[in-house]
């Protein structure tokens, strides 16, 4: 039996391994739009604050865990779905078969109205202040704005930050 979950995220992630416990001899594939290996985003502030490194915030710490699993990781883009025939299509036309589907695209983080916020992060000194606007916490970035900083705090601490912001 062809297993298949678009959405490499911690639901994809614990679906394929609860399949594969239940389900020794299928097949699975794991399909995720991330180059990068199956990540919390809840770990992001910690690795941005330095607290963790980026290995730190994948959601299998283990090499090979995949592999040793039997679980199939693709990175690509799902661009239709044919519940009815059982296909799905990638962006790049390949079509791929399935005996059973797992949507598990989690959702999508609104971005924050921040000049440069496109950019990479540059990791910065914790020491470094920063302008607050109020929008959640995300850690430091060096916007494309000429090097202005930003940190983006909790929406209940923005008054206590804009008053140290303001000090200088």
């Amino acid at each position: 039996m062809q297993h298949v979950i678009i959405g490499n995220g911690p639901a994809g992630v614990i679906g394929a391994e609860t399949i594969r416990k239940h389900a020794p001899g299928d097949d699975i594939l794991l399909i995720g739009d991330e180059p990068e290996p199956p990540y919390s985003r809840m770990a992001i502030p910690y690795l941005l604050q330095g607290q963790v490194s980026e290995s730190g915030t994948y959601l299998r710490k283990t090499a090979g865990h995949f592999d040793r699993l039997r679980i199939r990781q693709l990175t690509a883009r799902v661009s239709d779905l044919d519940c009815a025939a059982r296909r799905l299509t990638l962006d790049d036309g390949t079509s791929i078969g399935f005996d059973k589907l797992l949507l598990a695209t989690g959702s999508i983080p609104i971005r924050a109205p921040v000049p440069g916020i496109g950019r990479r992060p540059q990791l910065l000194d914790p020491g470094r202040c920063a302008r607050n606007h109020g929008l959640g916490i995300a850690g430091r970035t060096r916007g494309a704005d000429g090097g202005r900083i930003h940190r983006l705090h909790h929406p209940r601490s923005a008054g206590r930050a804009r008053r140290a912001s303001d000090r200088g």
